[in-house]
């Protein structure tokens, strides 16, 4: 049986707080029944520092990014959480 692929779309715009502790919880999914890859979508947050930081942590735990050009919203962000589960074929898509 071959293991089901899992996409954890975390929606983010700001969060300074809770975005890096919560990428660091997102490393530690495992299972043994399913391969789980992290997809970070950032709404067009308004603070450069805070997006330039974003980039690291995504690359210091293994997560993809995706940055909007401009900020439209969680609906759109959800969206395009559940568009990249589509077009990559996923399984299962978490929307957090």
């Amino acid at each position: 049986m071959s293991r089901a692929r899992v996409l954890v779309a975390l929606t983010v715009y700001n969060g300074r707080d809770v975005v890096p502790r919560a990428l660091a919880s997102l490393t530690r999914l495992e299972g043994a029944r399913a391969d789980v890859d992290v997809l970070v979508l950032d709404d067009c947050s308004p603070d450069p520092e805070f997006s330039a930081d974003l980039v690291g942590w995504c690359a210091e735990f293994g997560h993809h990014l995706y940055r909007s050009p401009r900020n439209l919203g969680i609906p759109r962000n959800v969206n395009l959480g559940l568009l990249a589960a589509m077009e990559h074929g996923y399984d299962y898509v978490v929307i957090s």
